[in-house]
This record gives structure tokens, C-alpha cells and sequence, in this order.
């Protein structure tokens, strides 16, 4: 990857239905640090993609990717280089 960019992404396990996957990890419940709540709404972010499958010990899985610049946001710091 290119210094300047970096990537994040946040991992739904055993819920089925997007909108409850986004509020999920919108609220992020139970997760102290609130991290799946501070990757989403990064204004960071500039392209995200997405894939839903099936887990061996959960059921269900979801994943979001995201990409960005940095400096494009305001908490975005990007990726040290080297």
C-alpha cells in the first residue's frame, strides 16, 4: 500500500439482516473502546466494500472494508511508511 493510505474494517458476526449489521456495529454495545463505532463513521473513509457468507462457529458473517487518504478527514492519520 502506498504511504498516505490506509484501510480498516470492522467484522459482523451471526446477524443476518444489513440494516441490524450496521446498527450493530453503529452501537457497538458491549465494546468498551467503541471501535467498530469510531472505524464506521470515519470521515476518513473514502471507498468501502463488502462481503456476507456463512461461518463455521457463528452462522452468519459480515465484513466492511474501507480505504482513504490521508488527511481527507479529520481523525484519519494514515499509514507510517516503511
Amino acid at each position: 500500500m502506498k504511504p498516505g493510505f490506509g484501510v480498516g474494517e470492522n467484522i459482523s458476526y451471526g446477524t443476518t439482516k444489513p440494516r441490524d449489521i450496521l446498527i450493530a456495529l453503529a452501537v457497538d454495545d458491549g465494546v468498551p473502546n467503541r471501535g467498530h463505532r469510531v472505524n464506521i463513521f470515519k470521515e476518513d473513509w473514502q471507498e468501502m466494500g463488502s462481503c456476507y457468507g456463512t461461518h463455521s462457529g457463528y452462522r452468519d458473517m459480515a465484513v466492511a472494508i474501507y480505504r482513504g487518504a490521508v488527511g481527507s478527514g479529520s481523525e484519519y492519520k494514515g499509514v507510517e511508511p516503511g
